[in-house]
């Protein structure tokens, strides 16, 4: 006879106690929605005792955090008023989170408990769109692609908070868009560009999208012009971006210019090969381009088509952006919507043993995991683990210092 699951208020009881047992006792039955906010909350809680490093992203959100405690409330007009107007403040929604923490306090621990809790909220929200539409019949192939889908953008990446939390208001936005066609939801993918300007471009991208719809005999050639002629979008992005304004003209200026290429090129031939391998990238391709030809009687489905559409027009947004040095990063989206596809495919065909599929795909999902963790490992607080209030009254220390130093 099987054990009842615990209930919402013993989970809260011993998350009080101790955060992780309640956690893990929460991620076992993560279908369960009463079991969501105890992740919810141990999610703040890992931003709450987020270990910040020198070299880090999060060592300049904790800068800007102490300079913007020492400036008058007059300022928030400034930030409201200054959107893509300036050097300063070409962003609008990070800025605006610092700001009003630093009405509070200049502990970045309290600003990286709010930047979890805002990613956090998102980040689950977008899990349980999958998990209650495509989660109702026990498949290890759904699972596996589900657990992947965890670490794509996962809550570790608050270190570089604004980027990666546009990715998810526009991850957000745009499957509401192009699975359910409430177009209300479009302004949400919108709300991405004013926290990352960048991602100005890939509203462009999905308002195409919405005008266009699933045109594959236009998106396929124009997904291999991206391979072969990656560069071709190279001359309009100056242009494009003295037209938007200037704040967007001076950023771009500063990912474009020859002294940043060569700093991220430094950077990129210092990793191991593993970090920059483009394995999984490749592999979801192919499953896209074999789910079309051979996978029909499934992949006809119309919810499917929309996301095959989509994932291909953005790949090729994503092969021509990549010329830019950073630009890379927009292939986190197209790896979320790829392994959206492929764990409704595997919904579709609900087969419970493993597919080949799945198998092949089994090596770049666990390396993209583990680069996840060991990146996730230089900003987890190792007494994270242990009882409260322990994790408040020690001194930080990353499992990163613990096991890789």
């Amino acid at each position: 006879m099987d054990r009842p699951a615990p209930s919402r208020n013993n989970l809260l009881i011993l998350f009080f106690f101790w955060p992780f047992a309640a956690f893990i006792r929460a991620a076992i039955n993560f279908s369960n929605k009463d079991n969501v906010r105890i992740i919810y909350y141990f999610l703040i809680l890992y931003g709450g005792t987020f270990v910040i490093g020198k070299g880090l992203d999060a060592y300049s959100y904790a800068r800007d955090l102490k300079i913007a405690a020492g400036l008058p409330y007059t300022e928030f007009w400034n930030i409201i008023g200054g959107i893509y107007a300036s050097e300063t403040s070409v962003d609008i929604l990070g800025p605006l989170i610092i700001f009003i923490v630093s009405r509070v306090t200049s502990a970045p621990q309290i600003l990286f408990a709010v930047f979890a809790a805002i990613f956090g909220y998102f980040y689950l929200k977008a899990i349980y769109l999958i998990v209650d539409n495509y989660y109702s019949r026990v498949n290890y192939n759904v699972l596996t692609f589900l657990i992947f889908f965890l670490f794509i953008n996962a809550i570790f990446n608050i270190n570089g908070f604004r980027f990666n939390m546009a990715v998810w208001l526009y991850f957000f936005g745009a499957y509401k868009v192009i699975i359910n066609k409430d177009y209300k939801y479009f302004l949400l993918s919108l709300a991405s560009a004013l926290m990352h300007f960048s991602f100005i471009s890939a509203v462009i991208v999905l308002l195409i999208y919405m005008l266009v719809g699933n045109k594959d005999y236009i998106y396929i050639p124009l997904a291999v012009i991206s391979f072969l002629i990656p560069n071709l979008l190279t001359p309009f992005v100056d242009p494009i971006s003295s037209f938007i304004g200037t704040g967007i003209n001076v950023r771009m200026q500063g990912y474009t210019n020859q002294g940043y290429i060569t700093a991220v090129s430094e950077e990129l031939s210092s990793m191991k090969w593993f970090m920059t391998t483009k394995i999984l990238y490749y592999y979801l391709i192919v499953v896209l381009i074999y789910s079309k030809i051979k996978l029909k009687e499934y992949s006809g489905f119309p919810v499917l088509k929309n996301i095959f559409s989509f994932s291909i027009l953005f790949l090729s947004f994503a092969n021509f952006i990549s010329v830019v040095p950073s630009g890379s990063r927009f292939l986190t989206v197209f790896y979320l919507f790829a392994t959206l596809y492929i764990i409704i495919l595997f919904f579709r065909i609900g087969r419970r043993s493993l597919h080949w599929i799945t198998i092949i795909g089994l090596f770049p999902m666990i390396v993209n995991t583990l680069i996840a963790l060991r990146q996730g490992a230089e900003t987890i607080n190792f007494w994270l683990f242990s009882i409260m209030p322990l994790p408040f009254l020690t001194d930080p220390i990353s499992l990163s210092k613990i096991f890789f130093n």
